[in-house]
Order: structure tokens, then C-alpha cells, then sequence
């Protein structure tokens, strides 16, 4: 196995822990039914993974897309869950964020690297709520590769539609 797809895998198993419903009972969570995607395309395929609503990952580099949607439940802050995925990561360090318009509402994107079982990598996260739900959109990286794919996560978050 690849450092790449170690990291990949210990990321994802941490994303499932750094949920934003953190105190609400899994029954009163729902995934959104009301959204639209383009997937990634190839190298990216898809994958199952119950952390995440659907993820796709380029295995020849190990870089992931991901969404997580959770309706119901909590209603924290933007920050909030931007540092609940952040807890993902060792030594997490905050690169930047900015506040921008997405999807019709205020969104908050932000860059973050940090270690995952001592591998250095890097997250570009894009939250924001809409209709009771909060939405979590993320790309994850071995900091090497991180820049190789980050049009590809653009151009999927350019087709991500919440309604």
C-alpha cells in the first residue's frame, strides 16, 4: 500500500469522527435529498465510504473529493465545522479561509494542512447551510500532490447544486 492511499484511508476513517452532529442521536440525521453533482472525471473514480454522502479519489496520486451532507440536528457555526474536520488532521494548521457567496448563501472556504499517521497533507474545505442542512465539501491531499487536482475540485464545486 502507498503512503498515498495510507493517508487516504486514515483521513477518510477521521472525517467519520469529525461530524458536525456531535451530540445529536444518528436517527435524527439525514443526508440531503435535494442535491445535484457532476462527478469528477477520470483519473477520479468513485468510492463508497460511509463517512462521506459520496467520494471519488484519483488512485494514482491518492487525492479525494468528498461530500457530507447532514439536515436536522445542530445548527453550529461555519467555523465550527470547518475546525470539526479540521480535528481530522494532527497538528492541523489553518492556511486560509475566506467567506464568499455559494450555492445562494454565505459559504466559508479555507485551506488547511496538517498529518495523518505522520504524512503530511493539506484540505481545501468549503462549508455553508442551506434549507436546514449543512454541507461539507472537501478536497484531501498528500501535500505533495495537493496542487495537481485542485482544478478538478474547483470545477466539481462549480457543479455542486443544493436546493
Amino acid at each position: 500500500m502507498t503512503v498515498q492511499h495510507v493517508f487516504l484511508l486514515s483521513l477518510l476513517t477521521a472525517l467519520a469522527s469529525a461530524c458536525v452532529s456531535i451530540g445529536v442521536p444518528e436517527d435524527d440525521i439525514e443526508k440531503s435529498d435535494t442535491i445535484s453533482w457532476v462527478p469528477p472525471t477520470s483519473p477520479f473514480e468513485e468510492i463508497d465510504n460511509d463517512a462521506v454522502d459520496e467520494a471519488w479519489v484519483n488512485r494514482q496520486n491518492g487525492n479525494l473529493i468528498s461530500f457530507r451532507s447532514e439536515c436536522g440536528g445542530n445548527d453550529p457555526s461555519l467555523p465550527q465545522i470547518r475546525d470539526s474536520i479540521m480535528l481530522s488532521l494532527d497538528q492541523s494548521e489553518l492556511e486560509s479561509s475566506s467567506n464568499l457567496e455559494y450555492n445562494g448563501r454565505g459559504a466559508l472556504r479555507s485551506r488547511v494542512k496538517g498529518f495523518v499517521d505522520g504524512i503530511p497533507g493539506q484540505l481545501e474545505i468549503l462549508v455553508f447551510k442551506k434549507n436546514r442542512c449543512t454541507y461539507m465539501i472537501t478536497y484531501n491531499a498528500v501535500s505533495k500532490h495537493f496542487a495537481e487536482d485542485l482544478p478538478v475540485f474547483n470545477r466539481f464545486l462549480n457543479g455542486f447544486k443544493a436546493k
